[in-house]
């Protein structure tokens, strides 16, 4: 089904690539591994996020560099 959305059910609509670039909108690829401590009354302490991205997603998020 080449070009056609396909409606799954009345929640789901799944799009052909082509569609896919044509209807929405592109979201940069990105990977984060989040970690974090919390003490003992479960309270969080710290949080630590890495990201890898894209280089336009590093200039909208202002990490450039």
């Amino acid at each position: 089904m080449k070009g056609a959305a396909i409606l799954v059910n009345a929640k789901t609509l799944i799009w052909s690539r082509e569609e896919e670039f044509l209807q929405d909108v592109l979201r940069q690829v990105a990977a984060v591994n989040f970690r974090g401590a919390i003490d003992n009354d479960g309270r969080p302490l710290a949080i630590e996020a890495i990201s890898a991205t894209e280089r336009a997603a590093e200039a909208i998020a202002g990490k450039q560099g």
